[in-house]
């Protein structure tokens, strides 16, 4: 049985929040909901950003209920009841095999019943007008203006919606099993110094896999007392997470005369997008990279 790390104790907030890590997603959706937990809604990691400031970055999540649905490659919606979150199992299976979750028409059905159609083309909407359009309005409910105010605080101009591009995910399934319907998961990306907050949906299978699998952190959150440490639900405190950046990274490389390897990782790592990397994802850059057997050296002198 994994643990819980219960990062963002309720006693002391509006929303209290933990994560698993480090086992399969429907796994870790399970021991969330045996302790009290609901996986995160795009307007509960709202709320949550909300209440910690800046310090939420540092704060694991990839995972959320929602999901982008393709009935086509010109017909996306935003759905907030996904396949995903109601065949769990289902959707591990398919990310191991590095597939896409396509849908029968009772599950395409049952993810339109509460969901918004996209524009045709990946769009940006200024964040002070999140409570205005019609897509963020729906998403993120009566915090949309408060949580576009809130980024324009710490000056994100623009909140970017992507879900279909040349090299995305969702183009190569819609290419491979053509008017298949399938869904996707959505997640956050934001940086604070380089100003940009992003709704995406994954755009590698393989990171696909790690994301629902390998690495998977799937993020609970409570908004009453319920949330519990039971003698079978251990929960485990939260240690902030240490990061490192690109020159720390590029330094651990050159202590192990590895430097010729840097332009590959980095690239790996770009894929991620942060200005700061944790441990968890320089691991992942050095799977994707097929350079697994050299991360306990590299680790070894970033953590001295």
């Amino acid at each position: 049985m994994g643990l819980i790390y219960q990062d963002l104790p309720r006693v002391i907030r509006e929303i209290g929040s933990a994560y698993t890590d480090e086992i399969p997603f429907d796994k870790g959706k399970i021991e969330l909901e045996n302790a009290g937990y609901q996986l995160i809604s795009l307007k509960q990691g709202a709320r949550l950003r909300m209440q910690e400031g800046r310090s939420f970055s540092d704060c694991p999540i990839n995972i959320f209920r929602e999901g982008f649905l393709y009935l086509s490659e010109k017909e996306v919606y935003l759905t907030k009841k996904s396949p995903v979150m109601t065949h769990p199992v289902d959707a591990v299976n398919v990310a191991k095999k590095q597939e896409g979750f396509y849908l029968t028409p009772e599950q395409t059905e049952y993810a339109l019943t509460d969901s918004i159609k996209l524009p045709t083309k990946n769009f940006s909407i200024p964040t002070n007008r999140l409570g205005v359009e019609e897509v963020t309005d729906y998403a993120f409910g009566d915090l949309a203006q408060d949580y576009g105010y809130f980024l324009k605080s710490f000056k994100i101009n623009e909140f970017q919606i992507l879900f279909i591009g040349d090299e995305s995910y969702a183009t190569k399934l819609i290419k491979f099993k053509e008017n298949k319907p399938f869904v996707i998961p959505i997640e956050f990306e934001s940086t604070y110094q380089n100003g940009y907050h992003r709704l995406v949906g994954e755009r590698d299978l393989y990171i696909l896999s790690l994301t629902f699998h390998d690495q998977c952190i799937v993020r609970g959150v409570c908004e009453d007392q319920s949330a519990s440490a039971e003698p079978n639900k251990p929960l485990r405190a939260y240690v902030p997470t240490i990061r490192y950046s690109k020159k720390q990274i590029s330094e651990a490389l050159k202590n192990r005369e590895l430097s010729c390897l840097e332009p590959e990782i980095f690239k790996c790592l770009n894929l991620q997008s942060p200005d700061l990397y944790s441990v968890l994802q320089i691991s992942t850059a050095l799977k994707i990279a097929k350079l697994s057997g050299l991360e306990d050296k590299i680790l070894e002198v970033l953590e001295r």
